[in-house]
């Protein structure tokens, strides 16, 4: 059980700080925010390779892809599929933001089943990080306050992929 709750931690940690990167683009622009999500799944990636005490860079590296190729796909596909209904748009483009973090994480382990799990891991934790931040009244969401608010989405995120590879890397 301290495993789980260790590696939960590390990834709320490592998400949580890459979510504030996020933030912190998106007050230059859009692109500089996309690269804020290749450096949150940078420390996110390298805090879960710490927790695991190896694959520290190629988490990093595989967490960066992920996660900046996730943003597109997820943009993409909330566009498409939510419409003129920007909640549902952005439910989705994380859940798939996720997703696709989440298995490009699984990828470093070689191993299909977690490959698998990590990827539902984060489609459950990135989209309860984004309704979190649906909630949160508008006013709240200016300035600096916006930059900190990113982290609701990294939070979660990261607590969800980590507890799941702590479960996995439990047994192994």
């Amino acid at each position: 059980m301290k495993s789980i709750v260790r590696f939960a931690l590390f990834g709320a940690i490592g998400f949580g700080i890459g979510g504030i990167t996020i933030g912190m683009g998106l007050s230059v622009s859009m692109v500089v925010a996309g690269i804020g999500f290749a450096a949150m799944g940078a420390l996110g990636g390298a805090s879960l390779g710490l927790a695991l005490r190896r694959k520290v860079a190629t988490l990093a590296l595989l967490g960066a892809i992920g996660f900046s190729t996730g943003i597109l796909a997820g943009l993409f596909i909330g566009g498409v599929i939510g419409g003129e209904n920007l909640d549902i748009a952005m439910l989705l483009a994380f859940a798939v933001t996720g997703m696709i973090g989440g298995a490009a994480l699984g990828l470093a382990l070689r191993n299909w089943r977690k490959t698998i799990a990590l990827a539902l891991a984060g489609v459950l934790g990135f989209g309860i990080g984004m309704m979190i931040l649906m909630f949160i009244p508008l006013e709240f969401c200016q300035g600096n306050k916006f930059v900190l608010m990113l982290n609701y989405i990294g939070i979660p995120g990261g607590a969800s992929i980590g507890a799941t590879l702590g479960y996995l890397e439990k047994g192994t």
